[in-house]
């Protein structure tokens, strides 16, 4: 019933387009805001207890970004599901320079995760792979497939590439190794 009441309320009534916005609203609203259900309410003009009951609201905010808004968040959150074994820091600042996800396998060098969405341009990623690969034996880039070739064209052979689909199935996809 209560996935029946999702699919009716948000894919029925609103178009892919206006659930993207209207989950990054909600996202950027949480960012902010303690009050979570008064925020939802306000941007999908619907209770949050009526659509999603009891759920915890951070797995509520990770379905909803999976969904609708593949941001940084939710690659992150791919990022560690594909490396459960795997200890992470987040916005780690090394030089002038903060690496998305740092993870520490518990029998070998730290790695190093760079994140493009779809959202992202690749601007900056020339500089923030210099310095990375000078600090981590092993490096990536995690972006969404329509940043691979992109990615491939700025980034070093040493610098691995995992990608992940923004409208099917959420898993990464490993490109190349890192070496």
């Amino acid at each position: 019933m209560l996935e029946t009441m999702k699919k009716f309320l948000f894919d029925e009534l609103y178009t892919h387009g206006s659930l993207e916005k209207m989950t990054r609203s909600y996202y950027e609203r949480s960012l902010v805001s303690s009050d979570i259900e008064a925020d939802f309410k306000k941007v999908f003009d619907v209770s949050y207890r009526l659509v999603f009951g009891i759920r915890d609201t951070a797995e509520t905010m990770d379905f909803l970004l999976g969904k609708y808004y593949r941001n940084e968040r939710f690659a992150k959150n791919l990022v560690r599901k594909t490396f459960p074994a795997m200890r992470f820091r987040e916005e780690v600042p090394l030089e002038d320079k903060r690496a998305d996800m740092v993870g520490y396998p518990a029998d070998a060098s730290p790695v190093c995760f760079e994140i493009k969405t779809k959202y992202d341009t690749l601007d900056r990623l020339p500089a923030q792979i210099a310095v990375y690969v000078r600090h981590f034996p092993k490096t990536y880039v995690v972006c969404s497939t329509d940043k691979v070739a992109g990615v491939i064209t700025i980034v070093p052979s040493q610098v691995g590439i995992f990608s992940y689909d923004d409208r099917s199935n959420a898993v990464l996809r490993r490109i190349r190794p890192a070496r």
